[in-house]
């Protein structure tokens, strides 16, 4: 069985300064529609008295309502409800990746580029929900016997941001032996793969990382290095 996120736990990751700090919290509602034109809204908003009205019958009524619901996100500032579509798409863009990290499925989580439409910081702060990913598995398999975490995270990404976050978790676990499990990664638990074009197809290349969360290998065409080159180039 998957892990159960709450409401409370996505908000949470959307909303706090030490997660993704979006500036957002979450909140879901859930109503009936009543027809106006319907024999119960007419009925209900005559000036009949309540007395005169078969009451069970007008329960079995009400619970035949269908049930909606409505996502919205409230500023955490102003208080403004506001709904998804209304907010920059960068905020539309996180919170699918936020609910699919907390509450992941039975084998593979796969997610296409988690930074588009995103400030870098927060890029930097998915690093961490993935990370986080791994604490909420070791919580669900703690209590058995014999079970070993196969489950997987497969990240599409262009991110600089979020591989530093990655490698600087890796660092530290390397350091300190008590970093906690929320925060601890090995360079054993992640796979760094670069995807390049050959004479005979896409070509898929390992980029090792070592216990102290650098890079073995040299990354194909620079990246890391062409931020330096433009830093201090």
């Amino acid at each position: 069985t998957a892990p159960t996120a709450s409401i409370s736990q996505i908000s949470e990751w959307m909303a706090k300064e030490d997660r993704l700090a979006t500036g957002y919290e979450i909140h879901v509602r859930r109503y009936r529609e009543l027809d106006e034109a319907s024999g119960l809204f007419l009925g209900l908003t005559s000036e009949r008295p309540i007395a005169d009205f078969d009451m069970p019958a007008l329960r079995s009524q009400l619970r035949q309502l269908r049930v909606r619901t409505e996502v919205y996100l409230v500023e955490t500032k102003s208080g403004l409800k506001v709904l998804p579509y209304d907010v920059g798409e960068g905020i539309a863009q996180v919170l699918p990746v936020v609910v699919a990290v907390l509450a992941p499925g039975p084998s593979v989580v796969a997610i296409e580029q988690p930074e588009l439409h995103v400030h870098p910081r927060i890029q930097v702060e998915i690093g961490q929900l993935l990370v986080h990913w791994k604490y909420l598995w070791h919580e669900m398999f703690s209590q058995v016997t014999n079970r070993k975490l196969t489950n997987s995270l497969l990240i599409e990404t262009h991110s600089e941001h979020i591989l530093l976050r990655l490698l600087k978790r890796i660092k530290e676990s390397s350091r300190r032996a008590d970093t906690g499990i929320a925060t601890e990664l090995r360079s054993s638990e992640i796979s760094v793969l670069y995807v390049v074009p050959g004479e005979e197809g896409a070509q898929v290349a390992e980029l090792r990382v070592d216990a102290r969360g650098e890079f073995i290998d040299q990354w194909p065409e620079g990246f890391f290095e062409e931020r330096g080159e433009e830093l201090f180039g």
